[in-house]
């Protein structure tokens, strides 16, 4: 209780306000929402090539390079160890945050 009253402080919103509008805060954010519409592209092209086109004839269509196969591993691979670094970094600060983090299902997304 003594901590969420002191989280709604006027103090500790300036305080926040500050780091979440430092550049590299906001680059990240950025970096990840590109990083994010990429993924949902690549996952678009990829669900049709492989669902879609599997109806047509494989002379009438060019299947294309593993372009989008080799970036969708690697949008995974960033968006995999940014998790892995979110947690560990949690738990560097406590293991009981890391836990309640862990099992939350709002961070697994």
């Amino acid at each position: 209780a003594d901590v969420e009253r002191a989280a709604t402080t006027k103090v500790v919103k300036k305080k926040l306000d500050g780091e979440i509008s430092q550049p590299f805060v906001v680059s990240l954010v950025l970096i990840d929402l590109c990083l994010q519409v990429v993924y949902m592209m690549i996952y678009r092209h990829m669900a049709f090539r492989y669902a879609v086109k599997r109806n047509i004839p494989p002379e009438n269509f060019h299947t294309g390079s593993n372009l989008t196969s080799g970036a969708l591993l690697c949008v995974t691979f960033h968006f995999f160890l940014r998790k892995v670094n979110d947690f560990s970094s949690l738990a560097t600060i406590s293991w009981d945050v890391f836990w309640k983090s862990f099992f939350d299902p709002w961070n697994i997304i």
